[in-house]
């Protein structure tokens, strides 16, 4: 995505078409990670984030802190 990254190593780009096809491709990644961690975040807090927090952080099933 680099101009100066392009510029050097020229078979980079071409692996995805064109400079342009990789940042598209990069930026498609990107809405796909953000869609994949507001997805899995709002799971969490719907189902308690409390109890959820706990077997995330502290590895026991109490609900009290």
């Amino acid at each position: 995505m680099s101009p100066a990254i392009d510029n050097h190593f020229r078979w980079y780009s071409r692996l995805f078409g064109n400079r342009q096809a990789a940042r598209s491709i990069h930026f498609l990644g990107l809405l796909g990670f953000l869609g994949f961690l507001v997805v899995h975040v709002s799971m969490v807090i719907l189902t308690g984030l409390s109890r959820n927090m706990n077997h995330i952080v502290m590895n026991t099933d109490d609900s009290a802190p």
